[in-house]
């Protein structure tokens, strides 16, 4: 099994730069490339105990590619977070988990972080309500739209204007606003793509709704469009954002492996480690600085705090 899947791996990363999305669904092992290294591991101690060359080549290749991709990750994560730069902008992202965290939990987290902008997705009325009560958080402005898992939620330290909400056609839903930041405006896209394009790929909406965000958004604005896309960047259904001139940060920046999902024993009382990394925030017309994984607030994700300036 683990031939096979490494054999998927590698074809999956040698070809979806020149197939795209066409390759789906032979590319769905890129959602789990950042654990590649474990399936490498186990292949080649197993092709060791049998003494097959061919076995051992296949995942000495799968283990190449892994270091090529994924080493400068690793070593960003042993190094100390770079000091604070004048001007910059912390950003989190979070799937609250439609209610996994508590109200409570959600306000004490958001209480002692250090982010001038929070991005919700699946936020529940019980949460929303609690940091509508809790008057000593740092965010003044908020625009809240719960609901549950298409529920959003934009916190920020700056005035915002023009919040909308939108309810997209399979029931994604994407949060829109400007903040009025020191250093000027910069447009915020929170959106969340429904589970199924994990599996489904382009044979459902959730590529669509990326390749608009990709050539739709107007680029007059600095921009930010984080969330819980349900893919991995690694993905070829994520393309467009590139060609459109987008920046994945913890691509650029990242410390560490950066699996945000999910948190043992929250997802479905699955006691699984994290596995992918699907939550993601991209740029355009704004330098990553850092980027880097929170604690556990309480959900079945993992917070993400990216540095941008």
């Amino acid at each position: 099994m683990l031939d096979v899947f490494g054999a998927l791996t590698l074809l999956a990363l040698l070809t979806s730069s020149f197939v795209g999305a066409r390759l789906w669904p032979l590319s769905f092992p890129l959602h789990l490339a950042e654990l590649g290294w474990l399936g490498a591991s186990v292949g080649l101690a197993v092709a060791a105990v049998r003494r097959s060359w061919v076995q051992a080549a296949l995942h000495a290749l799968w283990a190449c590619a892994w270091l090529v991709l994924f080493v400068p990750q690793l070593q960003r994560g042993f190094a100390e977070e770079p000091g604070p730069v004048e001007g910059e902008l912390r950003v989190v992202t979070l799937n609250a988990g439609a209610g996994r965290a508590t109200g409570e939990q959600l306000r004490d987290a958001l209480r002692t972080l250090e982010a001038d902008v929070v991005f919700l997705q699946e936020l529940s009325a019980r949460q929303a309500a609690a940091i509508e009560a809790a008057a000593e958080l740092p965010f003044a402005h908020r625009a809240l739209f719960p609901g549950g898992i298409p529920g959003k939620g934009l916190l920020a330290r700056f005035p915002l204007r023009d919040a909308s909400f939108e309810e997209l056609g399979d029931g994604a839903t994407v949060l829109r606003a400007v903040l009025l930041a020191p250093r000027g405006e910069l447009q915020l896209v929170d959106v969340h793509s429904r589970m199924q394009i994990t599996v489904l790929g382009p044979w459902c909406e959730g590529g669509e709704h990326i390749d608009a965000w990709a050539h739709d958004l107007p680029n007059t604005l600095p921009t930010i469009l984080a969330g819980d896309f349900n893919v991995g960047t690694r993905c070829p259904l994520v393309a467009s954002l590139r060609e459109a001139g987008f920046i994945e940060a913890f691509e650029q920046v990242g410390a560490g492996l950066g699996l945000s999902f999910p948190v043992f024993l929250r997802y479905r009382s699955l006691p699984l480690p994290p596995l992918v990394r699907i939550d993601h925030v991209w740029t355009r017309g704004l330098e990553p600085l850092d980027a880097r994984l929170l604690p556990d607030v309480g959900s079945d994700h993992l917070p993400l705090l990216v540095r941008l300036r």
